[in-house]
Protein backbone atom coordinates (compact mmCIF):
# COMPACT_ATOMS: atom_id res chain seq x y z
CA UNK A 1 0.00 0.00 0.00
CA UNK A 2 1.65 3.65 -0.87
CA UNK A 3 2.06 5.92 1.73
CA UNK A 4 -0.01 8.85 1.71
CA UNK A 5 1.50 12.07 0.58
CA UNK A 6 2.36 15.60 2.72
CA UNK A 7 0.31 18.37 1.98
CA UNK A 8 3.09 20.51 -0.06
CA UNK A 9 3.17 17.16 -2.59
CA UNK A 10 -0.82 16.27 -2.72
CA UNK A 11 -1.16 18.32 -6.09
CA UNK A 12 1.86 17.03 -7.68
CA UNK A 13 1.55 16.71 -11.26
CA UNK A 14 2.18 13.06 -11.11
CA UNK A 15 -0.22 10.35 -11.89
CA UNK A 16 -1.28 7.44 -9.65
CA UNK A 17 -0.26 5.16 -11.84
CA UNK A 18 3.19 7.21 -11.68
CA UNK A 19 3.52 7.22 -8.45
CA UNK A 20 2.69 3.16 -7.56
CA UNK A 21 5.69 2.61 -10.06
CA UNK A 22 7.70 5.13 -7.77
CA UNK A 23 6.80 3.21 -4.40
CA UNK A 24 7.39 -0.30 -6.13
CA UNK A 25 10.72 0.54 -7.57
CA UNK A 26 12.02 2.18 -4.48
CA UNK A 27 10.78 -0.93 -2.36
CA UNK A 28 12.29 -3.01 -5.34
CA UNK A 29 15.49 -1.42 -5.02
CA UNK A 30 15.70 -1.66 -0.85
CA UNK A 31 15.46 -5.80 -1.42
CA UNK A 32 17.52 -6.25 -4.06
CA UNK A 33 19.34 -8.35 -2.21
CA UNK A 34 22.39 -8.01 -4.70
CA UNK A 35 23.25 -4.00 -2.60
CA UNK A 36 22.42 -5.71 0.99
CA UNK A 37 24.62 -3.54 2.80
CA UNK A 38 25.10 -0.12 0.25
CA UNK A 39 23.52 2.84 0.51
CA UNK A 40 21.37 3.52 -1.61
CA UNK A 41 21.08 6.93 -1.57
CA UNK A 42 25.02 7.79 -2.72
CA UNK A 43 26.13 7.47 -6.28
CA UNK A 44 28.67 4.45 -6.13
CA UNK A 45 26.11 2.19 -5.43
CA UNK A 46 24.20 3.48 -8.50
CA UNK A 47 27.90 3.38 -9.87
CA UNK A 48 27.78 -0.78 -8.81
CA UNK A 49 25.08 -1.42 -10.97
CA UNK A 50 21.77 -0.22 -8.74
CA UNK A 51 19.54 2.11 -10.80
CA UNK A 52 16.78 2.52 -8.60
CA UNK A 53 15.12 5.47 -7.53
CA UNK A 54 17.13 6.05 -4.78
CA UNK A 55 20.53 6.02 -6.68
CA UNK A 56 19.12 7.95 -9.08
CA UNK A 57 18.36 10.73 -6.93
CA UNK A 58 21.54 10.37 -5.67
CA UNK A 59 23.67 10.44 -9.10
CA UNK A 60 21.29 13.65 -9.90
CA UNK A 61 22.27 15.05 -6.85
CA UNK A 62 25.71 14.60 -7.48
CA UNK A 63 25.80 15.97 -10.73
CA UNK A 64 24.10 19.23 -9.39
CA UNK A 65 26.82 19.83 -6.29
CA UNK A 66 29.41 20.10 -8.86
CA UNK A 67 27.96 22.00 -11.77
CA UNK A 68 25.84 23.94 -8.87
CA UNK A 69 22.32 23.73 -10.84
CA UNK A 70 18.91 23.29 -9.53
CA UNK A 71 16.77 20.23 -10.49
CA UNK A 72 13.91 20.55 -12.73
CA UNK A 73 10.38 21.02 -11.03
CA UNK A 74 9.61 17.46 -12.01
CA UNK A 75 12.70 16.23 -10.37
CA UNK A 76 12.48 18.37 -7.33
CA UNK A 77 8.60 16.41 -6.83
CA UNK A 78 10.24 13.48 -7.50
CA UNK A 79 12.80 13.92 -4.94
CA UNK A 80 10.70 15.28 -2.21
CA UNK A 81 8.55 12.43 -2.30
CA UNK A 82 11.59 9.74 -2.65
CA UNK A 83 12.90 11.77 0.80
CA UNK A 84 9.23 11.40 2.27
CA UNK A 85 8.81 8.03 1.63
CA UNK A 86 12.38 6.56 2.23
CA UNK A 87 12.32 6.31 5.99
CA UNK A 88 8.61 4.82 5.44
CA UNK A 89 9.46 1.97 3.41
CA UNK A 90 12.96 1.32 5.38
CA UNK A 91 10.28 0.59 8.38
CA UNK A 92 8.00 -1.25 6.51
CA UNK A 93 10.69 -3.55 5.53
CA UNK A 94 12.13 -3.72 8.95
CA UNK A 95 8.10 -4.80 10.46
CA UNK A 96 7.79 -7.13 8.05
CA UNK A 97 10.87 -8.95 8.16
CA UNK A 98 10.85 -8.66 11.83
CA UNK A 99 6.95 -10.38 11.54
CA UNK A 100 8.60 -13.69 9.12
CA UNK A 101 11.56 -13.88 11.76
CA UNK A 102 8.78 -14.29 14.63
CA UNK A 103 6.81 -16.52 12.42
CA UNK A 104 9.68 -18.50 11.55
CA UNK A 105 11.03 -19.13 15.00
CA UNK A 106 7.75 -19.77 17.15
CA UNK A 107 7.44 -23.14 18.54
Amino acid sequence: MIPGLPDELIDCDMLDDELSELWNDLIHELLDESYIGRRHENRRTYDAGCHGPLCRKATREHGRRRASTKPSERYQTIDAILEFWYPIAAQRIIEVRASILRELTAS
